[in-house]
């Protein structure tokens, strides 16, 4: 086994991560962690599971797992905790989903190691790009945006077809 000091050493932001590579190491902080998912499709059914990872540049990556793999890593991967990921192959991002990088993917291998990190993760190289609700309540329907705030109320979806949406209701106050 590796030790912390080792993987900081050989950790890449995944800004410097090559599609298709296999063997690499990054340090991310979980920043959502979706419910687990039933699905039918042509290719079968089954479930799935989606994290979205943060490293330290801010950089965003995602992961979908299905099935076998949902069983091995759900209990793995808790929010606001940062992890280092060994090895795992990077795919292209699937064209009929949508994806939080434009370039890559995250896929578990039957090698694939995580590893629960203790330390401080630091967010100082990308917190600055939040906005506040002043900013946020300039800009125009339609545009995506990060926020700090407390998460008050989430709404069940309303609507149909291309019309669906969720009120959810957050405060910059305690």
């Amino acid at each position: 086994m590796t030790s912390l000091e080792e993987l900081e050493n050989q950790c890449l932001p995944i800004s410097k991560l090559k599609k298709y590579a296999t063997e690499w190491v990054i340090k991310v902080l979980v920043i959502r962690r979706s419910l687990t998912k039933e699905y039918k499709n042509t290719n079968g059914e089954g479930i799935r599971w989606q994290l979205i990872l943060v490293d330290e540049e801010g950089t965003k990556i995602q992961t979908t797992l299905f099935n076998k793999d949902v069983h091995a890593w759900n209990k793995s991967f808790q929010l606001n905790q940062s992890y280092y990921i060994i090895n795992g192959k990077l795919n292209r991002p699937k064209p009929n989903f949508l994806s939080v990088h434009k370039e890559l993917e995250l896929a578990f291998m039957n090698n694939t190691e995580v590893v629960e990190d203790k330390s401080h993760f630091k967010t100082d190289q990308f917190s600055n790009g939040f906005i506040t609700f002043d900013e946020a309540e300039k800009i125009t329907n339609g545009s995506l945006f990060d926020v700090v705030c407390i998460l008050l109320t989430v709404k069940a979806l309303t609507g149909e077809g291309r019309s669906i949406r969720r009120e959810v209701i957050v405060t910059n106050e305690r």
